[in-house]
């Protein structure tokens, strides 16, 4: 059976705990282990990168509870009886996927009377075994891994790195509520977006990607998002190293909601139908609606003008056409654009032909009401 004291990695356990560091600069601590085993374990610390204290509890209820209760601490119960049980140590190691890759250590469990973990670190690793991981979270959008709706935290642990640089994680709205995704227990650097399929085409495209926390180091991701009922992802991407996460994800309904008379994309715009002389609308952009569409369609050849005023914060407005029907702006469908800074007016006017167009009026800094006037004329 694998001890404590075997698994425990010295090394690690200074990386990721600074003040044990210090500790044993004062001469206050003996050594890293002894720490550990006398302090690190009641606190949830993690002794190795092969064990993984948040991710063993919630896999394990009856663990958690009996921890809870004082009767053991994660480490402990996994050391004394989770290994012999075949207990997942952490996302990093899968025993079942050990045993597979690798059908002569099952013989050597029973001959030597070794666990699965016990045979990786004693014997495995050395032999060049890579570490079991699996992966339970999808690389691609078609294949992500499915939360539903989202009417609860949900919490998710697994790896990125070199070989697999990306997991995704879709999940529904059903009302609009504020998103909170965090990111963290990492010993690598990893990266967190927040990610519409907008086009509907499986791909993460530029204008697919709401959010994005990029920090450095091991440091903890994290994204705030008022957001519109939909579907949506949250990608965990590697930037560097490899390493386990874990990420939360949550929603509450906002205490205000702003009305929102005009769609967030393309496909949900505003239709306006036929444009003809002057048509004045109405509505608000902010952190919680940063776009509003509006459709429209020309009869014949017309003159057109838009102004959007009646501002308090600095927005900016497109003037687009779908040109292959697919749902997505690509560069070449934005016609037109105003970017006037702060509060002064946008406008956009020219000569249109005949053709359905669309308008986008898009927050670039605070939040604001607005007064959108189109007007077509011969």
């Amino acid at each position: 059976m694998l001890e404590l004291q075997t698994f425990f990695n010295p090394n690690f356990y200074i990386e990721n705990n600074p003040e044990v560091t210090q500790g044993l600069i004062l001469g206050n601590i003996q050594s890293p282990f002894e720490h550990f085993r006398q302090s690190g374990q009641f606190a949830g610390l993690d002794p190795t990168p092969l064990f993984d204290t948040d991710y063993y509890l919630k896999e394990n209820p009856d663990v958690q509870a009996a921890v809870m209760a004082g009767q053991f601490t994660a480490i402990g119960h996994f050391i004394e009886f989770g290994q012999l049980e075949g207990r997942d140590p952490s996302p990093l190691f899968d025993t079942e996927l050990y045993l597979e890759q690798h059908p002569g250590v099952q013989d050597k469990l029973v001959t030597d009377k070794l666990t699965g973990i016990e045979h990786y670190v004693k014997y495995g690793q050395f032999e060049g075994f890579p570490m079991p991981v699996p992966d339970r979270a999808g690389n691609t959008l078609n294949k992500a891994n499915d939360f539903g709706l989202l009417d609860q935290t949900q919490t998710a642990f697994d790896f990125v790195g070199d070989a697999d640089i990306r997991d995704i994680y879709r999940f529904e709205l059903n009302t609009a509520e504020e998103l909170k995704l965090t990111l963290d227990s990492m010993s690598g650097d990893a990266d967190l977006r927040l990610v519409r399929d907008v086009g509907n085409d499986g791909a993460i495209d530029a204008g697919d990607i709401i959010n994005i926390s990029q920090k450095s180091g091991k440091s903890h991701e994290s994204l705030s998002q008022l957001l519109q009922p939909g579907t949506y992802f949250a990608v965990v991407s590697q930037f560097e190293g490899d390493t386990t996460y874990k990420l939360s994800l949550s929603a509450t309904r906002p205490d205000y909601l702003p009305s929102d008379n005009a769609g967030n994309t393309l496909t949900e715009a505003r239709n306006i139908d036929i444009l003809t002389g002057d048509r004045v609308f109405g509505d608000y952009v902010g952190p919680f609606d940063r776009d509003d569409f509006y459709s429209f369609n020309l009869e014949r050849a017309s003159n057109f003008n838009l102004t959007v005023n009646g501002l308090r914060a600095d927005v900016d407005v497109s003037l687009l056409q779908d040109i292959n029907g697919n749902g997505a702006i690509e560069d070449n469908e934005i016609l037109s654009t105003s970017s006037e800074p702060g509060t002064n007016p946008e406008t956009i006017s020219g000569v249109l032909l005949r053709g359905n167009y669309f308008v986008r009026v898009s927050r670039f800094e605070g939040e604001t009401n607005y007064s959108l006037t189109l007007s077509a004329t011969n």
